[in-house]
C-alpha cells in the first residue's frame, strides 16, 4: 500500500462459535482460512469495552476480499440481535458472487446457514439475468449471493 492512499483491509462479524462460523464460510461459501490469533489480553480502549477483554479471530479470504471472524471469550458476549430491516441505515449486507445459486444455497443449510426463501428474485442486470437470494450466517449477519 502507498503511503499516499487508502485500500480497503477487512468485514468483521463478531460470532458465538468461530469454529462454527468458520466452517460455514470455508464449506458452504468458499473462503480460505488464514490467520488465527487468541488474544488473552486485548485492547480494550479500542474495542470500546470496559475491562479485560480476550477474544479470538480467524481471518478468511475469498478473492482480495478478507473476513475477520471476532469471538469474544471475555467479557461474556450478548446474544445477537434481529437483523435491521433493509431500509435502517448503516449495514445491511455482504454480497458474494458464487458459481452456482442452487449448490451454494444447498450448502448454506447443511453448514448452519438460513437461506431466506422468501427473497430469492431474479433481475435484469447488464444484459443477463441474475439470480439471487438471501441467507444469514449461524449468527444472523445477511448475505446475498448472486
Amino acid at each position: 500500500m502507498s503511503q499516499n492512499s487508502s485500500e480497503f483491509s477487512h468485514i468483521c462479524f463478531s460470532v458465538q462459535n468461530i469454529k462454527k462460523s468458520r466452517t460455514f464460510y470455508v464449506e458452504a461459501l468458499g473462503f480460505t482460512a488464514t490467520e488465527y490469533y487468541k488474544f488473552d489480553e486485548a485492547p480494550n480502549k479500542l474495542m470500546e469495552i470496559d475491562g479485560n477483554v480476550a477474544f479470538d479471530t480467524q481471518f478468511l479470504i475469498l478473492g482480495s476480499t478478507r473476513l475477520e471472524l471476532m469471538c469474544i471469550r471475555e467479557p461474556p458476549q450478548v446474544p445477537p440481535v434481529r437483523r435491521a430491516p433493509m431500509f435502517h441505515c448503516g449495514f445491511t449486507h455482504i454480497a458474494i458472487r458464487v458459481p452456482d445459486l442452487e449448490t451454494t444455497l444447498a450448502k448454506v443449510r447443511t453448514h448452519a446457514g438460513t437461506v431466506l426463501d422468501n427473497t430469492r428474485t431474479r433481475l435484469p442486470m447488464d444484459g443477463y439475468e441474475c439470480d439471487m437470494a438471501y441467507c444469514t450466517d449461524p449468527d444472523g449477519n445477511r448475505i446475498e449471493l448472486l
